[in-house]
């Protein structure tokens, strides 16, 4: 496949594309950028209401369950009819998948591709205990006949690809998640002013750590002046409310609730430090990413190998966010920072990100994948 081709390229997702979560994420922001540079790029997902997007196929229903500490889609069986009249219609030059996937809707899409059509895995998920990498395993046997048709994976980070070495049988080439970094470049605002600011985005789950930044907070000495702002929603928030008024921490910490993706920018730009205490579940670090290259000075992350993939050589910003004592003292030691340290540190987290842009690095490397 030439180089230089504009290619037409079909991004398949079991899932909808109306959540904000880290494979929508990657799905719109690698599309966004195909289309930029001229290529033809078509939806195939399992269900959407979204209208602002062009070339959306919505094929099935979608089930909302819950699977390794989130709420994620399963489509409903879809007919091989339907799915070979499409694929005749848009006559694809390659078809990136989103894996896991499902045997009812992307495992029959796959089948059913023209055999000039170029096939590429990208695995996205992280099993987060035994039960889920158990399931795993007994997909990657269901998914066998459809996976053998696929001509090359990718992984989003090392410990992802020696899962599904393992599991799968299958070897893949690591790219990062690609982010689109000049949003959050826009939006960077410096300097601060005292009291400084600390803030969490993401959702109000277990895993995420709201709850336990709370308690940590908390156990911050008195003498530790910061306005703390946690934005996100979830079914965890009101306790997270409660929880912050119980430890008395009214006028501590403000819940700013849902933030828009196109306000994500400036609301992250604002932090002296953001933290992120999700205790697993994260095959990536998408959340991590964005608060560096809106210039943050100071990005705090749980340890788990999702995020410890992003932060590799940063284990001063690791914490074991479990423990809320450990998030009190990782606040405290980075909130009295004396100035040279931040700066310093700041700077080298804006060279560290720069590995993770779409337009300079990113995009350009799965490009190469479509085209080899």
């Amino acid at each position: 496949m030439a180089k230089d081709k504009r290619l037409n390229i079909g991004l398949l997702l079991d899932d909808t594309l109306d959540t904000p979560d880290g494979v929508q994420q990657y799905v719109l922001t690698l599309g966004r950028w195909l289309s930029n540079r001229g290529h033809t790029v078509h939806y195939i997902v399992g269900a959407s209401k979204r209208m602002d997007i062009d070339n959306m196929h919505p094929l099935a229903k979608v089930l909302r369950l819950k699977f390794n500490g989130n709420r994620v889609g399963t489509p409903l069986p879809v007919s091989m009819r339907k799915v070979r009249r499409l694929l005749a219609e848009l006559d694809l030059d390659v078809l990136h998948v989103q894996m896991p996937y499902s045997p009812f809707f992307a495992a029959k899409v796959i089948r059913a591709a023209d055999p000039k059509t170029k096939i590429v895995g990208s695995f996205h998920v992280l099993p987060n205990g035994w039960l889920e990498s158990l399931g795993a395993r007994m997909l990657g046997w269901a998914l066998y006949r459809s996976r053998k048709r696929i001509d090359i994976c990718i992984s989003n980070t090392h410990n992802t690809s020696i899962f599904y070495h393992s599991a799968w049988g299958v070897a893949s080439e690591i790219i990062p998640n690609p982010v689109n970094l000049d949003r959050f470049y826009q939006a960077q605002a410096r300097p601060h002013n005292s009291p400084k600011k600390v803030v969490f985005l993401g959702r109000f789950v277990e895993r995420k750590g709201a709850l336990n930044l709370v308690r940590g907070i908390a156990l911050l000495p008195s003498s530790i002046k910061a306005e703390f702002h946690l934005g996100g929603k979830g079914p965890l928030l009101q306790k997270a409310k409660d929880l912050s008024r119980d430890l008395g921490l009214e006028g501590v910490i403000t819940f700013d609730g849902f933030i828009d993706e196109s306000d994500k920018p400036a609301y992250l730009a604002q932090a002296d430090i953001a933290i992120f205490p999700s205790t697993g579940g994260e095959s990536f670090g998408i959340s991590l990413i964005e608060p560096m290259a809106a210039g943050v000075p100071v990005v705090l992350a749980g340890r788990n190998p999702g995020y410890e993939s992003v932060m590799h050589n940063y284990d001063e910003l690791l914490f074991h966010s479990a423990e809320p004592q450990k998030i009190a003292d990782i606040l405290q030691y980075w909130l009295v920072a004396d100035s040279k340290l931040i700066k310093n540190t700041a700077s080298s987290l804006a060279q560290h990100v720069k590995q993770y842009d779409i337009d300079k690095v990113v995009g350009q490397k799965i490009l190469e994948i479509y085209t080899l």
